[in-house]
């Protein structure tokens, strides 16, 4: 499996982790960009539904950074995707695109919520260690 085909790298999350010097700020991040996943989807459809060009860039880009650094590369790669289509100015196509962001999302939010019940639930060991330096992916 390639990254762009993986819904969540876990591999991703704890490398940044490490990267951040603290478990608890990598998870907390995945939280936050769960909780803000709906309305960033949202924001893509309504721009489009708006035929707003900028708008939707806008929209699409946001999500797409944040969907690649919270490890979703799925959901990265169709955002890139739909802001190809954006760019050109083919908001139909965009569009059409768009239509599968929905089910990208609830896969997505399915594998970050059992990796944080995972996460809050297990005894610290590989990937889950309190200490980032020595975890494993």
């Amino acid at each position: 499996m390639t990254r762009a085909e993986t819904v969540l790298d876990t591999a991703w999350i704890w490398a940044l982790a490490q990267e951040l010097d603290s478990r608890a700020t990598a998870l907390q991040f995945i939280t936050q960009f769960l909780q803000m996943l709906p309305a960033r989807v949202a924001r893509i459809n309504h721009a489009l539904g708006k035929n707003d060009q900028n708008y939707a860039m806008d929209a699409v880009l946001s999500l797409a950074s944040s969907a690649s650094m919270a490890g979703a590369h799925q959901l990265a790669q169709h955002c890139r995707t739909i802001g190809h289509e954006v760019k050109a100015g083919n908001l139909g196509t965009a569009r059409h695109a768009s239509l599968t962001l929905d089910s990208h999302a609830l896969n997505l939010t399915g594998e970050i919520t059992e990796l944080l019940d995972r996460a809050g639930t297990e005894q610290p060991g590989p990937g889950l260690n309190n200490d980032p330096v020595h975890a494993g992916p």
